[in-house]
């Protein structure tokens, strides 16, 4: 009987070596952790409610030249596993969908949110500065028997992006604006201003704190 060699050799002695992906190698991680609820086959990503009810991601297209399409990515997670995160690219864009694991729906982010350190609010910033999608600036949700409520939300006003450095304590999110400010403040009319963005008696409010100008 002829004896095979290994795949690996074959391929180091045709020349030919595998790619590394490593978003797919990353995937693969996330879901080796997730405990069975989230698994893919091909191109086809599920993940499991806890009614056992799967819902199912399909990757459609190449996103080469003109091509649209559709690639989900699963990207763990979140909230003491009550929500699911996947990442949904459409070739030029993307955004990122929280499921709940209790209803199955769906709740739409620009960017991976991050959570307080109780695990009770959920918050991303995005790098727009245009305000042109609902996407774009502050969101923050509460986390509440499995679904999410909007809690805050802040349009980019003029030019105006945001991005979070962390989270301080479970009332208070520490961020970083880069705007467009008077002349008079900076001569080339931009600056990075330190925010906090602050849980009070009235609800969530931004603070601006210290301002420097770009260079």
């Amino acid at each position: 009987m002829k004896r095979l060699l290994p795949l690996a050799l074959v391929l180091l002695l045709s020349g030919c070596t595998p790619k590394y992906n490593p978003q797919a190698e990353h995937e693969r991680v996330l879901l080796a952790q997730s405990g069975g609820l989230a698994m893919r086959q091909d191109d086809q990503l599920s993940i499991a409610l806890n009614s056992g009810e799967k819902i199912l991601f399909t990757n459609t297209g190449t996103c080469k030249g003109f091509d649209t399409c559709d690639v989900y990515v699963y990207e763990g997670l979140l909230a003491e596993k009550q929500f699911f995160l996947v990442q949904q690219s459409h070739g030029e864009g993307g955004s990122f969908w929280i499921i709940s694991r209790k209803s199955g729906k769906r709740y739409e982010a620009a960017h991976p949110p991050t959570q307080s350190p109780d695990g009770r609010f959920l918050v991303y910033a995005s790098l727009s500065e245009l305000g042109s999608h609902p996407l774009d600036g502050v969101h923050l949700w509460e986390v509440r028997q499995g679904e999410l409520i909007k809690r805050f939300t802040r349009f980019p006003k003029g030019y105006e992006n945001f991005s979070i450095e962390l989270w301080q304590d479970n009332k208070t999110v520490l961020l970083n604006k880069f705007a467009q400010v008077d002349k008079n403040v900076c001569p080339n009319q931009f600056a990075n201003i330190q925010v906090k963005l602050l849980r009070q008696a009235e609800g969530w409010s931004l603070k601006n704190g210290k301002m420097k100008c770009a260079n």
